[in-house]
């Protein structure tokens, strides 16, 4: 808000009442925040309002072949990303795709320079749009369609000596 005073922070989280506390202890006026818990069947018009979207995941064992899904939806809506955790291969995407920073921790000295980063507005929405055409190969309907019937010709091949037909 400092960099931006007509930055309004959207928070769409099933924990609004621990999430209104750390907005107001950070000081943050209401007139800058909206505050909402959303099905995930209403997130296509929040996801429409958004610029920027926060993907901060664990990095752990378990996540090592992930890809979220959240970043697939962020790519086709035209959000642009700002990604920390997961696994090496959801920061690559990101620097691929071009319309989002990766943040190499969590620490004050880079969360400000993402914020700086964000406030100037160097990554424009025409960036964004770009990203969705360029990450469709990876994470389009066409794509996993393809995928999942390569899959199932494999199996049934495998299982029964024949391919899949459509």
């Amino acid at each position: 808000m400092k960099l931006r005073p007509d930055a309004h922070l959207l928070c769409l989280t099933r924990q609004t009442d621990a999430m209104k506390l750390l907005l107001h202890e950070y000081g943050i006026p209401e007139t800058n925040f909206t505050l909402h818990s959303a099905a995930h069947v209403e997130m296509p018009p929040w996801l429409a309002m958004m610029d920027w979207g926060l993907l901060l995941l664990n990095e752990n064992f378990a996540k090592r072949g992930s890809m979220p899904t959240k970043l697939a939806e962020f790519f086709a809506a035209g959000v642009r990303v700002i990604q920390y955790g997961c696994n090496p291969e959801v920061s690559a995407k990101v620097k691929e795709a071009g319309s989002g920073v990766v943040l190499s921790d969590l620490s004050t000295i880079e969360l400000k320079r993402v914020a700086q980063r964000v406030a100037s507005g160097s990554i424009t929405k025409r960036y964004a749009h770009e990203a969705r055409t360029s990450t469709r190969q990876y994470f389009g309907i066409e794509s996993g369609t393809r995928k999942y019937q390569e899959l199932l010709s494999t199996l049934l091949a495998q299982t029964h000596g024949g391919g899949f037909r459509q």
